[in-house]
């Protein structure tokens, strides 16, 4: 008797399948561009396994299934195969476009919702005039970063202006002169934007400016020579 009452109870308990934990709550997750992202949802019984469940994002219009839609293939991943349980979301890649309303359902209807705030490169805006000096032979700098040092832009370009016209030289080297001695300093942190230039000429003088969607930063570059430094130096 007792073991048919267990075996009651189990199957009741199975059968109510998965209530999520944050059931009709939502969420406020933040996120970088060019970085990765996860969106939490899971049972709230650790017993319990989802039979079926979806994520969806909201188009504004509508709601869409995240795994139909085109422009997030490669970018997710699920965690529900090794922790039935868990059935948050993993975005890696972050766009722009990827901020908004966000809601994992289960079979039983039971919903959890997140907005996700995705933070984008807005560039650091100097108020005096960005100036500055190299000399010859060595390396310099120009400064250019966004606002939030772990958001990565889409794109990014540094023109330097040349023969009337801005030519680019990254990420593609359109001018001969410059070819293999500009590199970006964003390895360890996406939003650094800076450009380092080694083995400075005469020739590097001049206007450079660095691009972020509709966002421009303007530096100008004067190359001394250590020969004339010396020169006026001495008594």
């Amino acid at each position: 008797m007792k073991d048919h009452l267990y075996l009651f109870l189990f199957m009741i308990h199975f059968s109510t399948g998965c209530i999520l934990s944050d059931e009709n709550q939502t969420k406020e997750i933040s996120g970088y561009t060019g970085g990765s992202v996860v969106l939490p949802c899971s049972c709230a019984d650790p017993q319990s396994t989802a039979k079926t469940f979806t994520w969806q994002f909201h188009s504004g219009k509508q709601w869409i299934e995240v795994f139909e839609d085109k422009k997030y293939r490669g970018r997710l991943v699920l965690f529900n195969e090794s922790s039935p349980q868990n059935l948050s979301l993993l975005i890696s890649e972050l766009r722009k476009e990827d901020q908004g309303y966000y809601k994992c359902m289960t079979e039983r209807h039971s919903i959890t919702s997140i907005l996700l705030i995705v933070k984008g490169c807005n560039l650091v805006q100097n108020t005096k005039p960005n100036a500055v000096t190299g000399y010859a032979g060595e390396s310099v700098v120009l400064p250019c970063s966004c606002t939030e040092l772990l958001a990565k832009p889409e794109q990014i370009q540094w023109m330097y202006f040349v023969k009337n016209t801005y030519l680019e030289i990254y990420p593609n080297e359109k001018i001969e002169s410059h070819k293999n001695r500009i590199k970006l300093l964003n390895q360890t942190t996406p939003g650094n934007l800076s450009l380092h230039i080694s083995a400075l000429t005469a020739e590097d003088q001049g206007i450079y400016y660095c691009s972020v969607s509709s966002q421009t930063v303007f530096y100008r570059l004067h190359v001394e020579h250590f020969q004339r430094l010396c020169a006026r130096t001495l008594p």
